[in-house]
């Protein structure tokens, strides 16, 4: 087959871009489709999973996933270098704000050439499909909206209007 036909994930190697708290959830679910999870970390270890260095984890993941805070740090930690040591069978997956982790048209392109077989992203950036060349899934920025979220937002919008209402406003942004 193609290198974009789907593919199981049991037995497939899952590299973790930092183990924060996101990262480790992320390497639980992982493991728990049955895949083996390596990462890496600056601060973090987890014995659940191997540690390798950045290098090792684009050369060997079939699929590759930052969880990295967007900072100064982490801006600069992904380089051109290391999306061209990811194999033609490897799949990048970037939640959140990644765009700015990574060169994320480098990775189109790539994609699009067929030397990355698939890329998933949300937030900026995020185009119609039909603008993408490949193995591309681009979706608006909606990790947050879980059950949970969800629901705390409606108990914020209910008491923020029942407040305007009493005349005691709360989390007002402009006065």
């Amino acid at each position: 087959g193609s290198i974009s036909d789907p593919f199981l994930l049991k037995g497939r190697r899952a590299g973790v871009i930092g183990l924060g708290r996101i990262g480790t959830r992320m390497a639980e679910l992982l493991s728990g489709v049955g895949m083996e999870v390596v990462y890496t970390s600056r601060s973090s270890t987890d014995v659940r999973f191997t540690k390798v260095d950045l290098e090792e984890l684009f050369a060997t993941s079939d699929v590759i996933m930052p969880t990295l805070a967007v900072n100064d740090q982490s801006s600069k930690l992904i380089t051109t270098a290391h999306l061209d040591s990811i194999r033609p069978t490897s799949v990048l997956v970037g939640i959140g704000g990644m765009q700015k982790i990574w060169d994320a048209s480098y990775i189109i392109d790539k994609v699009g050439k067929g030397e990355i077989a698939g890329y998933a992203f949300e937030g900026e950036g995020a185009q119609a499909l039909e603008t993408y060349t490949g193995n591309i899934l681009a979706l608006p920025a909606m990790a947050w909206a879980t059950g949970d979220s969800l629901r705390t937002l409606m108990e914020i919008w209910v008491e923020n209007i029942s407040a305007v209402a009493k005349g005691s406003a709360k989390n007002v942004v402009n006065d």
